[in-house]
């Protein structure tokens, strides 16, 4: 095979698995993409009331701290980090625990988005979607292939699942 055609043939798979992590991202963020704005539950209140300093014994101040980066700002991109957060973990399970490729593993994303709560709660602006996101990191570091920048950021997660979600703990 020409090198012109090798080119075509890896910047060809590369468009594929983009649109793949980008049509799996809008699954993810699919619920607040319907109701044209992130979700928003009785606790996300509270929470954004922590993000102007108002703190309430209750909870763990962490996700308000969270929530003061984008303050000022549109809830959207609390949701998209949040998705994004969704994308990385899920994407390192799939490849690591279960040897899939790019745009296998994004397919299975976008799948467990349509059928599971996992857009559902990346969608709305609370502290859940960290709770299931910090125990699939947890089963990649137990179960997954070593990688150390991987591991840094599977265990990162689990400690921003840990302090923003008490119940974590």
């Amino acid at each position: 095979m020409s090198s012109p055609t090798r080119r075509i043939r890896i910047r060809r798979a590369s468009l594929l698995a983009a649109l793949a992590y980008a049509g799996a991202a809008l699954a993810v963020l699919a619920p607040a993409l319907v109701n044209g704005f992130p979700l928003l539950m009785k606790d996300s209140w509270r929470f954004l009331n922590e993000a102007t300093g108002e703190y309430h014994w209750i909870t763990s101040q962490f996700y308000g701290h969270f929530l003061r980066i984008f303050f000022g700002s549109s809830l959207w991109l609390v949701a998209a980090v949040q998705a994004l957060l969704a994308l990385y973990v899920l994407d390192t399970f799939f490849r690591r625990v279960c040897g899939a490729s790019g745009i296998p593993a994004a397919l299975a994303i976008a799948a467990l988005a349509l059928t599971s709560t996992l857009a559902l709660f990346a969608s709305t602006v609370m502290t859940d979607v960290l709770f299931g996101l910090g125990v699939v990191a947890t089963v990649v570091l137990v179960l997954g292939d070593r990688s150390r920048l991987g591991d840094a950021g599977m265990a990162a997660v689990v400690a921003l699942a840990a302090v923003a979600h008490p119940a974590a703990l």
